[in-house]
């Protein structure tokens, strides 16, 4: 679950400055897609869970979606942006919670990390 937070803060830092900022923006879409995808995968291996695979897949549906405005967008960049960047934001920020429900062990981190985050906490 780390690694969604992480990606939920990358995203809360992006800001507009010009249309580079649209290619950073699909690059962190690709990121959270990408982690989306391998934990699925990895619920498929090994837990089984069909409700974190429903949940992984919903959201990867919604980026995957939200990139395709981002790709086909003409006018109007800023707003597009700031939309997609925010949906993203609800998005995995939901998901984190609800996975906070299952209780699930799909987002594990290695024994090393998860000491630090229990000092941070």
């Amino acid at each position: 679950m780390y690694e969604i937070l992480k990606i939920r803060a990358q995203l809360e830092t992006m800001q507009y400055s010009n249309t580079a900022s649209l290619f950073e923006l699909r690059m962190a879409l690709m990121n959270a897609g990408t982690l989306l995808t391998s934990r699925h995968l990895a619920n498929q291996r090994v837990d089984r869970n069909p409700v974190v695979s429903v949940l992984l897949l919903r959201i990867f549906r919604n980026i995957r979606e939200y990139y395709h405005v981002l790709e086909t967008t003409k006018e109007l960049h800023e707003l597009v942006f700031n939309n997609i960047r925010d949906l993203t934001v609800a998005d995995l920020l939901g998901l984190y919670k609800e996975l906070r429900k299952q209780k699930t062990k799909v987002f594990s981190l290695p024994q090393k990390e998860s000491f630090t985050l229990g000092l941070a906490r």
